[in-house]
């Protein structure tokens, strides 16, 4: 950890018991260093500073090796992994290109070719650079409420039809979730001032491998789906690969990361919430089986908004993320 020896850093743990389904979790809640020192301005000028230090450091011994490299064999290189300069390298721009040739070679950061042929346009973009989301922040904020004002006026004898013809009533009681594989976060919320937010995005995305929307206790359906496939596992059986995955996470003795986002809305809007979140990373990079629908003035975007939509959602999850801290959940035996 970044910080002194006299942050204390808390883990708590809290039982979930389901009487119903005779079912047990534990939770385990690993805290914020953000949260945390924002608390404490002393110890956030420090981790700061700390952090300021330390990219200082890693940037100076990044290019120690690789002075005498010339230009045509830097422009080679950096070609190799798709990302040919645009246009000369010279003494401006020399440092950054090394720089980058250097953590490409290093495995510190993903290839834009890789990126572009794995992630829809917007959200490949933003993985190589996440300006082009806070550049544009108050357009895409202003794209979300758009999305949203139709579902947080509904005159009354419109909520009373959707109340009487529809299972989704117009009730403020869904949310949409993330659930995350630990493996790969490791704890993110605690690497905020060891990193750059552009790792710790590009981190959080890769360790994302199902998107959904749900009310009251649903994230935990797919836990409860994964247990019980546990006890009546049969080798016939085919199971899906989001159970599979949070199987393997569950045998590495982890617990399945849940993150709680978009609280407080309508079902229909977070049915939308939900659709462009998938559009945005793309169902192959998931387990969801499929994407989802779209409702109100979001069903006539075009393709491109759509995505521009959940690549923004996503970010703004990642941001909620880094505030609140991990929290794991793993299976336990219930003893009488």
């Amino acid at each position: 950890m970044l910080a002194s020896s006299s942050l204390l850093s808390v883990c708590q743990e809290f039982l979930i018991s389901d009487k119903v389904h005779g079912l047990s979790m534990l939770e385990k809640r690993l805290p914020s260093l953000l949260g945390v020192a924002l608390q404490d301005q002393t110890l956030l000028e420090q981790l700061q500073a700390e952090s300021e230090n330390m990219v200082g450091e890693r940037s100076s011994l990044t290019l120690s090796d690789m002075d005498s490299i010339t230009s045509v064999d830097l422009r080679t290189g950096l070609a190799h992994y798709g990302e040919t300069p645009t246009g000369p390298i010279t003494a401006t721009t020399r440092t950054a290109y090394l720089r980058r040739l250097k953590k490409l070679r290093l495995g510190l950061v993903v290839p834009a070719s890789t990126l572009d042929s794995q992630y829809p346009p917007p959200m490949a973009g933003a993985l190589k650079n996440i300006s082009t989301i806070t550049r544009h922040w108050v357009k895409l904020s202003t794209m979300e409420q758009e999305m949203a004002a139709q579902f947080n006026n509904i005159p009354p004898d419109v909520a009373n039809k959707v109340n009487c013809l529809t299972r989704e009533t117009v009730c403020k009681a869904s949310f949409n979730y993330l659930l995350l594989d630990p493996r790969l976060t490791q704890n993110l919320p605690m690497r905020v001032f060891s990193s750059s937010d552009q790792e710790l995005w590009r981190t959080f995305l890769a360790a994302i491998f199902y998107v959904g929307k749900g009310s009251r206790s649903r994230p935990f359906q797919h836990l409860y789906e994964a247990i019980k496939a546990l006890k009546t596992v049969s080798k016939k059986k085919k199971l899906s690969e989001k159970i599979r995955t949070i199987h393997q996470i569950w045998e590495e003795e982890k617990g399945v990361v849940v993150v709680q986002v978009f609280q407080n809305t309508i079902a229909v809007e977070a049915f939308s919430r939900e659709a462009a979140m998938i559009d945005a990373i793309g169902c192959d990079n998931l387990t969801n089986v499929k994407g989802g629908d779209y409702y109100g003035e979001a069903a006539g975007w075009t393709k491109e908004r759509k995505l521009e939509l959940g690549t923004f959602l996503v970010f703004k999850a990642f941001k909620i993320f880094l505030q609140e801290g991990e929290r794991q959940i793993r299976p336990v035996d219930l003893r009488s």
